[in-house]
């Protein structure tokens, strides 16, 4: 049954289960990052390094402040672009 939902079949052929299990992961691995790599070139949403870059600032002042930052950019934000 998996094999025909991923269209195995004609990419290896085999009667052993194990190997199909071992090969239908491969499968899904490749599709995996595959997918992760399209997601991270195309969306501008997941830009990995804004995390590191935000990160570091936030490390040098309280919870509290970072707390008031981020709800000051989303006020900022649904202002400019909500209404």
């Amino acid at each position: 049954m998996c094999k025909s939902y991923l269209k195995l079949a004609k990419e290896f052929q085999v009667r052993s289960y194990d190997m199909m299990v071992a090969h239908t992961t491969i499968v899904f691995s490749r599709y995996i990052m595959l997918a992760a790599e399209n997601c991270n070139s195309t969306d501008l949403c997941t830009i990995g390094a804004l995390f590191y870059y935000c990160r570091d600032e936030l490390k040098e002042i309280r919870f509290l402040e970072a707390l008031q930052l981020l709800i000051e950019a989303l006020k900022l934000f649904c202002r400019k672009n909500c209404f």
